[in-house]
């Protein structure tokens, strides 16, 4: 086939050159050239001879095709729009090459991003070419331009009627993707959920599985990630089998189903999706820590930190390494864990880029650090600190207010500034509704001990006898008639 296209155009090219008495002869074989040129994507000499076409033809009834071919020239080479605009408005579009000339106007301006543009052109195709057979495409490319426009209510209509006109339509996948995007534009996450439980039953395609995972994620559904997730592990090409178990994984991860879910990211890890290496890492660590694997949560969390001990995965695992090591009476272990944190959190927070809310977070957990270390001085300042950060996020009060508080409480008290434990935890005591029987136990505790050391034994001696009331286990009701005893 490729010989014989080569042989015919040498033909033309030699019927072009011996007629020089026979113009029609001349243009025609110099156009079927081109023709040839553009099947073999030739397109520096077709647009030499299209413009030599042009240029020597100007009454040719052929102008339209030249003018088309030679627009379309232009954008395959990628050269300016504007070029290819003003050759494809030189056709009438009345005639035989209309469509195409709207058709590819209409493309050139949704390539360049001229949404109000493509949607115009596309408009003009849809009213005055109803049989064209660009039509199935002008109407995805239009809904394409009024999506862009956050025209959402007319894109949704126009996807409708596309998908009603056409049935079956001749690439579902893109029709599909578009109309469930603009329903989340629109806030319709049940819709998109539902067109996609749908659809994907007759196009398990992965680009909308992927996209039916985002939603379900959003919209909580964990049931449905596992569902739709192990739909795509069915049909998914082995690059894409990592994406699915990970997200398989995060699913069980959240629903409690931890060793399900320890499973799918060890999978995810053999191929990790990009970026999500520290994040499978951490999580398999995190499991062990869950499902009292202290012996490989040690091990494992110990090996990740030698790699990476200053990313937000290394902050967690310090504090939770800390934390491990307090319960397993290792306090000097723990100290270099926290002291570790602590000079990563100091680091962090210096920055002045930082979100204010992420500042309050960290400036808040610095303190809270810091009671952990036992240096409570250090942890009133930086609480302090962030009792003043909180002011400037006045929708965050109710998040932290509490939880500055209590560890404020805390730091006055290890002092001996009982005046100031007492104004911190009695606010606590009072509104902190949430707290633990561990955590109430505490704080009434310390609470009743700031009465007495400041020698205010009546409201002592109230808030032990509210503590008989309040905890009914044996060792507690031991301890609280003993201090009782004491103040006697």
């Amino acid at each position: 086939m490729l010989d014989r296209r080569d042989e015919a155009y040498k033909l033309y090219q030699i019927s072009h050159a011996l007629a020089d008495r026979f113009p029609v002869v001349r243009e025609r074989a110099l156009y079927h050239r081109v023709l040839i040129e553009l099947e073999v994507q030739d397109f520096e000499r077709a647009e030499q001879h299209l413009e030599q076409l042009l240029a020597s033809y100007p009454e040719s009834s052929y102008r339209a095709e030249y003018h088309f071919w030679y627009a379309l020239v232009l954008h395959e080479k990628k050269q300016d729009p504007i070029r290819s605009l003003m050759a494809l408005r030189q056709i009438d579009e009345s005639l035989e090459r209309g469509d195409d000339s709207i058709f590819l106007q209409g493309r050139i301006h949704l390539e360049q991003s001229n949404w109000s543009q493509a949607s115009r052109v596309f408009r003009r195709l849809k009213s005055n070419l109803p049989e064209s057979p660009y039509l199935e495409q002008s109407l995805l490319f239009l809904a394409e331009a009024l999506f862009q426009q956050k025209n959402h209510v007319e894109a949704q209509a126009v996807l409708s009627e596309l998908r009603e006109k056409f049935n079956p339509l001749q690439d579902s996948v893109p029709v599909i993707n578009l109309q469930v995007r603009n329903l989340m534009a629109m806030g319709e996450l049940k819709k998109a959920d539902e067109l996609l439980r749908k659809d994907l039953r007759h196009q398990p395609d992965f680009s909308l599985i992927q996209l039916h995972l985002r939603i379900l994620e959003k919209l909580g559904d964990q049931q449905g990630i596992l569902e739709t997730s192990r739909l795509g592990l069915n049909l998914a090409a082995t690059k894409d089998q990592a994406y699915l178990h990970l997200q398989r994984a995060n699913a069980l991860y959240q629903t409690e189903n931890l060793a399900k879910a320890y499973v799918h990211y060890e999978q995810a890890l053999f191929s990790p999706p990009a970026g999500q290496f520290p994040f499978i890492r951490f999580r398999l660590i995190k499991i062990h820590y869950l499902l009292n694997e202290f012996e490989a949560f040690e091990a494992r969390g110990n090996a990740y930190l030698k790699e990476d001990d200053q990313s937000e995965y290394a902050n967690e695992l310090l504090l939770m390494l800390g934390n491990y090591s307090f319960r397993k009476n290792r306090p000097e272990q723990a100290k270099h864990y926290l002291e570790k944190l602590v000079a990563n959190q100091r680091l962090a927070v210096r920055n002045p880029e930082l979100d204010p809310l992420q500042r309050l977070e960290l400036v808040t957990r610095i303190g809270e650090e810091y009671n952990l270390l036992e240096d409570y001085q250090s942890a009133e300042q930086w609480l302090n600190q962030a009792l003043r950060l909180m002011e400037d996020i006045p929708d965050q009060k109710q998040n932290y207010h509490l939880r500055i508080l209590r560890e404020k409480g805390l730091a006055a008290f290890e002092q001996g500034k009982y005046r100031r434990a007492l104004s911190s935890d009695l606010k606590v005591n009072y509104l902190d509704k949430n707290l633990s029987s561990k955590q109430k136990y505490k704080l009434s505790l310390r609470i009743a001990q700031s009465y007495q050391k400041l020698k205010r034994i009546r409201e002592a001696k109230t808030i032990f006898q509210k503590m008989l009331k309040d905890f009914k286990d044996e060792t507690r009701q031991q301890e609280i008639k003993r201090r009782l005893k004491l103040l006697e």
